[in-house]
């Protein structure tokens, strides 16, 4: 036996590895996020370095640029406005002077000679327009002009010591080598600005033409990979704590996590081993207290309980069931073997076995439900079990069979006199073995139980709604066999029961019919005719023939019915002589997909002789209700136009299998034609006429009413009926079994659409038909 598993241990286990998982997964993330954000920042970094590298991109220069520039122009405005404020209080103090001296010329001498650096005096003839920076002028005698400046060596000198101070202290030297430099007087510019910049890819040269000067960058790329190397390391060195914060982080609560788990894992274990105890005091009847921590496990045990006490509740009814019939409490096939196998055999006495087969319990099933026919099944049980216990039956019927199969009031088995056992084997099928003496006559017995069957009136009463159904009377065939006399093997003698009744000497419905040698002879012979089928099938020696179909009012061949025949060496067997057989053993599966083949075959020959003929095919009931029914078709009918091909059904399939009704919709939606055969031989039900479902093309009525039309007044009155009716539905109408031209005629009169029978043609071969129709 396979070692047990502890579910607890597996939870736990299952959990802790999903925790791992879980905490893996996050330490994966958070590792990834860390790695991919310590990637971005070198990424970053790189940029930085290479946007550094690049003068032309570097953003620190251009901005220190631009700070050097805004001070440079502050310090000029500033320079420029206190050079103008000197020579404007100069020349107003000169201009006062001259004023007051009578001698302009010993006063200008005074002047030059008391004014000195770095102010400059000079005598011009007019305004000099091209001086560095701001003058002022007086009016003197002979025309002549007093320049008031300050000397532009002296300004200029004075420009650059205070730019050059100040400018250094602008620089960051980490980021380039940094220089500046005094332009001569006839420094050539090359741009009209006061302030512009050449750049290289390595350097940059700025002037500045309010000072003269010019200053120049070269990038330090050494200390620019320094730093770099530098801000690397200490992004890395972030990226390692921030990873080992994670792992720790994760680690410690998947320590606590762990610690948590095993802790519930003990108290849930404790819980159990407490909730074994409670509930194994409780079945041996102790008192325990019952205090769990958890309210499951209380609602567990007590559930648990429960259920135990229903189990032994209907642990007999279960053990019943398995020989019990579930919806008439009789014995099943498997409780009847074993109690046919404890029989022992008395002296004197025999065992007779009655076989029923209830007749159209199938319809029933179709027309009311199976509701109903399960509530005939147990009015048939309770009529045979009354019948060999020689009880009254009353005239709540129904009721009283309802109350013995409620109350389970059927007792069987060896009774204190005799044998006796009713068992239901089948839907529709029950076998009754009693016990009796040898001079009680076996068939006697069967035929009183076959009148208890069919003699009286069934009424059915719905216990629902109280519905009460109109009384029928039911049908069995019946047949039986006698242990020893038929068979020394006491099992073997309810199949040899059923062989009574299935077999072809057995024909008529409603029958009684014993089990005789030559029933069982007749049984070897067909199981010996089944292997010849099925070989015959295998070796291709099914042909079919075709009967011409006429239209009533041209006399034209329009169509063909395909009937097979069996080529058995030189004999040509008919249908009726294997075709019961094959409907027994299943073989006409076989056949019949045989047939649809090589019908479909010769109208694809027809097709190509350019005829234009509607090809009919009779399809079986089994075939039917086969799996492949249809795949078998929509194969078949390859190449061929599907209004060329006709299925014919017979009226009975139509009638027992309403509940099948999906095969023939879904044959009907291949576009080939559907015809109701035998229409009249059968239940004659109008209703599934108009049926959606059952959307039949054309009626073929039943050749049992064409044989006597040209005699039988009666005959004629239900065939004109017929065609009315069907002619008011807008379906097709054949008449089968035409034999005479007075039966034509009358059914020329009654506006017949087609017909077939021996008066134009018998089924023939093929060579034959063709020759019929060419």
């Amino acid at each position: 036996m396979k070692q047990s598993v502890s579910i607890l241990e597996k939870s736990v286990k299952e959990l802790l590895i999903y925790i791992v998982l879980i905490l893996s997964f996050m330490l994966l993330v958070g590792f990834g996020i860390s790695k991919f954000n310590y990637n971005e920042d070198v990424k970053k970094l790189q940029e930085d370095f290479n946007n550094q590298v690049d003068i032309s991109l570097n953003k620190y220069i251009k901005e220190e640029v631009t700070n050097i520039n805004k001070y440079l122009q502050v310090e000029y405005a500033y320079l420029n406005g206190s050079a103008k404020e000197i020579i404007d209080n100069l020349y107003l103090l000169l201009d006062a002077y001259l004023d007051s001296q009578s001698n302009q010329e010993n006063a200008l001498q005074f002047l030059f000679s008391s004014v000195g650096y770095p102010i400059e005096l000079n005598i011009v003839s007019e305004v000099e327009k091209n001086y560095l920076h701001h003058a002022r002028y007086i009016k003197l005698e002979n025309n002549k002009l007093l320049k008031i400046s300050i000397s532009d060596e002296k300004y200029l000198s004075a420009s650059f010591d205070v730019a050059l101070k100040n400018i250094k202290n602008l620089h960051n030297y980490a980021l380039s080598d940094f220089s500046v430099e005094k332009l001569p007087m006839d420094f050539n510019y090359n741009n009209t600005e006061h302030f512009y910049c050449d750049t290289q890819k390595d350097s940059m040269q700025c002037y500045n033409r309010n000072f003269w000067i010019s200053f120049s960058y070269k990038i330090n790329i050494k200390e620019l990979e320094k730093s770099l190397e530098l801000a690397k390391d200490t992004k890395y060195k972030n990226f390692l704590v921030q990873a080992t914060f994670i792992f720790l982080s994760i680690g410690i609560s998947f320590i606590f996590l762990l610690i948590f788990a095993l802790t519930k894992k003990n108290m849930v274990k404790q819980e159990i081993s407490h909730a074994s105890e409670y509930f194994l005091s409780i079945l041996d009847d102790k008192q325990v207290k019952c205090d769990f921590k958890y309210q499951e496990f209380r609602e567990l045990s007590i559930g648990i309980l429960k259920f135990l006490k229903k189990v032994k509740q209907k642990d007999n009814d279960i053990k019943k069931m398995a020989f019990i019939d579930p919806i008439t409490r009789l014995m099943n096939m498997l409780s009847l073997n074993m109690s046919l196998k404890n029989y022992t055999v008395k002296d004197d006495n025999k065992l007779v076995f009655c076989f029923f087969n209830i007749e159209g319990f199938k319809t029933l099933n179709s027309m009311y439900g199976r509701e109903f026919g399960d509530e005939v099944l147990k009015v048939v049980a309770y009529r045979l079990y009354c019948l060999g216990m020689d009880i009254a039956i009353g005239d709540e019927e129904h009721f009283e069979a309802q109350y013995y199969i409620k109350n389970n009031k059927f007792e069987f088995s060896h009774l204190d006199d005799r044998f006796f056992a009713i068992a239901r084997i089948g839907a529709d099928e029950f076998i009754l073995v009693e016990e009796i003496n040898k001079h009680t006559q076996a068939d006697e017995l069967a035929q009183k139980y076959h009148k208890c069957l069919s003699a009286r009136s069934i009424i059915i009463k719905s216990n629902s709604n109280n519905v009460e159904y109109q009384p029928f009377k039911i049908s069995a065939k019946v047949g039986y066999s006698v242990y020893p006399d038929d068979s020394e093997n006491i099992i073997n003698c309810v199949h040899l029961a059923d062989l009574a009744i299935n077999n072809k000497l057995a024909k008529y419905k409603n029958c009684v019919f014993g089990y005789t040698k030559a029933i069982g002879e007749l049984t070897t012979q067909n199981l010996h005719l089944q292997q010849d089928i099925r070989k015959g099938i295998e070796n291709k020696e099914f042909v079919l023939y075709y009967q011409p179909k006429i239209d009533c009012k041209s006399g034209k061949v329009v169509g063909a019915e395909a009937l097979v025949r069996w080529k058995r060496g030189d004999k040509i067997v008919m249908p009726d002589e294997f075709i019961g057989i094959c409907e027994r053993s299943n073989l006409i599966i076989m056949l019949g997909n045989d047939i649809i083949r090589m019908a479909c075959e010769t109208q694809k020959k027809w097709i190509k002789m350019g005829l234009n003929l509607k090809l009919s095919i009779n399809l079986s009931s089994k075939q039917l209700l086969s799996d492949t029914i249809i795949s078998t078709i929509e194969e078949n009918l390859k190449g061929i136009d599907p209004n060329l091909i006709e299925f014919e059904i017979t009226e009975n399939f139509a009638i027992e299998n309403l509940t099948d009704k999906e095969v023939v919709k879904q044959i009907k939606g291949l576009r080939v034609g559907l015809s109701m055969d035998d229409f009249g031989k059968g239940y004659s039900s109008l209703s599934y006429l108009n049926d959606n479902d059952l959307d039949f093309d054309i009626v073929k009525i039943d050749k049992s009413f064409i044989r006597n039309i040209h005699k039988d007044k009666k005959s004629q009155q239900l065939v004109r009926f017929i065609l009315e009716l069907v002619k008011s539905l807008n379906k097709k109408s054949i008449a089968e079994g035409v034999e005479n031209l007075e039966s034509l005629q009358f059914l020329q009169e009654q506006g017949c659409d087609e017909y077939q029978g021996y008066y134009f043609s018998k089924p023939v071969p093929e060579e034959e038909f063709l020759k019929k129709v060419m």
